[in-house]
């Protein structure tokens, strides 16, 4: 079972469009922002940059970017929308 304190949402395509953090039982209700020429580096980056890690990171894309070259040190999830395999 899971039960977040918060969740964070990042959405990014060359660059990081919106971040937005929501709190247990807050709706979270996103409108699209971008599109295009992702670079999921640029999460990592932005991940880098908050107060802690996260627990997990959930990943949304049709897989077609580039990427870091050394994994992250938190377990991420690949939700891909394409036959891409990330490394």
């Amino acid at each position: 079972m899971c039960k977040p304190e918060a969740i964070t949402v990042i959405q990014c395509d060359y660059k990081v469009t919106d971040v937005s953090n929501y709190e247990v039982g807050e709706p979270i209700q996103r409108v699209i922002k971008g599109g295009g020429g992702t670079d999921l580096r640029k999460i990592t980056t932005t991940i880098g940059q908050q107060d802690t890690p996260p627990v997990i990171l959930i990943v949304l894309s049709d897989g077609e970017t580039p990427y870091d070259t050394t994994p992250p040190e938190y377990p991420t999830i690949w939700c891909l929308t394409a036959d891409v395999v990330p490394p």
